[in-house]
């Protein structure tokens, strides 16, 4: 238990203070908010993606969805896969004049996620993600959720409803990608130690 007690403050530090935020992403379903994408890296030089989605919980006060290098090229993979399904599945509903609500079957992805439903943040450290097609309010959408309700490790009666990613087109999905390339976070956190080197 004790081991447990010291990896939750380790990780919980991870978002607290070594999270630098890298760009922005904008999910045209909610027209021209701005998400953050921030990066961080371990003493190995691993990097981290993390992403902030929209909040679907209203006790919770904010989320971040990590993504280490294997899970980031799967995610990605997610992405496309459920784009083209969305694409396809859109043209017909749109015409046979029929509303879609349907979970794409067969891809998968995973993430870690750091959720903070009080003062302190929690890891869900395995959370399942699956993609479905809607139609919300005549428009078609793909929403990319979390499958369980995220749970805290340390303490299996804190949780949280989770989150959603939600995209109308295309060209929303692969402007996301383009920013979350490993190559642009190595580029980032280069030219971030860079300037510090210049205080040593």
């Amino acid at each position: 238990m004790k081991k447990l007690l010291v990896l939750a403050v380790m990780l919980t530090g991870m978002v607290s203070t070594a999270q630098k935020q890298m760009d922005t992403y904008v999910m045209d379903y909610f027209n021209t908010k701005e998400f953050k994408i921030d990066v961080s890296e371990d003493k190995n030089k691993e990097i981290t993606i993390w992403l902030e989605p929209a909040i679907m919980d209203k006790h919770t006060k904010e989320i971040s969805v990590a993504f280490t290098y294997l899970r980031l090229l799967r995610f990605e993979s997610f992405l496309l896969e459920a784009v083209t399904k969305f694409e396809e599945w859109s043209k017909i509903a749109k015409e046979n004049n029929v509303e879609i609500n349907k979970t794409i079957p067969d891809i998968k992805a995973v993430s870690k996620t750091f959720f903070k439903p009080y003062n302190d943040w929690k890891i869900d450290s395995v959370t399942p993600l699956y993609a479905e097609v809607k139609t919300i309010s005549g428009e078609f959408v793909l929403v990319i959720r979390n499958k369980h309700k995220l749970t805290a490790y340390d303490n299996k009666y804190i949780s949280s409803e989770g989150f959603a990613f939600a995209f109308k087109s295309r060209k929303s999905v692969e402007e996301l990608i383009s920013k979350i390339q490993i190559t642009k976070a190595r580029e980032f956190l280069d030219k971030q130690n860079s300037k510090n080197d210049l205080f040593n």
